[in-house]
């Protein structure tokens, strides 16, 4: 009997020294971060973000959004330029609807065959409409696992 566990214990350490660990991430989708700003420092208002996707078909982001200061939107892989619609409103019915519109490069992320693919994106321009959105500053152009920090701070006029 002493003769056969001699025998297999190197088999069975050969067996568990070939098992490795694989380390994917949870979640593979990037985060576009936006802080928002009504004159406040913040978003006193109720804000919706919807993604227009052509092939897809419109996804809302965010609903309801009631006095934050940041928010995270997901962001295509298939696409060169994300459209988000970004409808604003407060509790007396004023409201406004505006464009935002962020050029970028998707670059596939690889990690290990086991992993699921990821796409970062690099933006290159960001354009909005001025209905009710005074102003939109880029601050960090590579969107990628770090959702800490501030891609975009999006700057709000009253309403009128």
């Amino acid at each position: 009997m002493q003769r056969i566990a001699r025998r297999l214990l190197p088999a069975a350490l050969l067996i568990l020294s070939a098992c490795s660990s694989i380390d994917c991430p949870l979640n593979n989708v990037v985060y576009l971060k936006m802080t928002l700003d009504d004159g406040s420092g913040m978003m006193s208002d109720t804000l919706n973000v919807i993604a227009h996707r052509p092939t897809l078909g419109d996804t809302t982001m965010v609903n309801s959004l009631v006095e934050a200061g940041s928010t995270w939107v997901e962001m295509s892989y298939a696409q060169d330029v994300d459209v988000l619609i970004l409808n604003r409103h407060d509790s007396t019915g004023r409201y406004s609807i505006d464009t935002l519109l962020v050029e970028k490069s998707n670059q596939a992320h690889f990690e290990s065959v086991d992993c699921a693919p990821a796409y970062f994106h690099e933006i290159k321009s960001v354009s909005h409409t001025h209905h009710g959105l005074d102003s939109a500053v880029l601050y960090k152009t590579t969107v990628d696992y770090d959702t800490t920090r501030t891609n975009i701070k999006l700057y709000f006029k009253a309403l009128d």
